[in-house]
């Protein structure tokens, strides 16, 4: 109940704010030139399920690639927005989700946030830059550093099962002046 009772005090519904990275899919082009019947690719639906017959050694351009921008959702991210939405539900606080640009730094000066997403999103970046844990990607890879005389750091571990590491930030922004939870992990 401390955790949450900024923001489910709040008179304004909590935003739920999820990173939409740049999202690229083979072209319509591309899997034309890679059916292997006449008419395999011709529909939208089989070109969203399949991939297009490629062998390692087949050599690509660039216009092979095409941006959607409708897409680029992480599932990891739904999910957790969902698991967020649901309990906010049970608490009676009402939310909204926005995904990559359809929210602003205005919008997070007016309303409590939670911002889900490390690396994909700009904003856990930039608010965690200057925190005790923060995300970092160097030449010793991404990871989560500890500021600070012992300078700790995790990193995902590719073990079975694989071994991940995430921050869960509960601050009140200083550039915002609102509520702000960071949910977030390596992979």
């Amino acid at each position: 109940a401390q955790f949450w009772n900024p923001a489910l005090a709040s008179s304004k519904p909590l935003l739920i704010c999820l990173p939409k990275p740049i999202f690229y899919r083979p072209s319509v082009d591309l899997y034309k030139r890679s059916a292997q019947t006449p008419g395999e690719f011709d529909r939208e639906v089989d070109r969203m399920n399949h991939a297009p017959h490629l062998q390692p050694s087949d050599k690509l351009t660039w216009g092979d690639m095409s941006q959607y921008y409708e897409y680029g959702v992480g599932k990891g991210d739904v999910q957790a927005a969902i698991r967020l939405s649901n309990f906010l539900g049970h608490q009676g606080k009402d939310s909204e989700v926005r995904i990559g640009n359809g929210y602003s730094y205005e919008d997070l000066r007016n309303s409590p946030a939670i911002v889900i997403g490390a690396f994909s999103n700009p904003w856990t970046m930039q608010m965690t830059s200057g925190l005790h844990f923060s995300f970092v990607d160097d030449e010793k890879g991404r990871r989560i550093l500890e500021q600070g005389s012992s300078g700790r750091s995790w990193q995902t571990q590719r073990t079975s099962p694989a071994v991940d590491f995430g921050l869960v930030t509960r601050l009140l922004d200083s550039n915002t002046g609102q509520f702000v939870v960071l949910v977030a992990g390596l992979e």
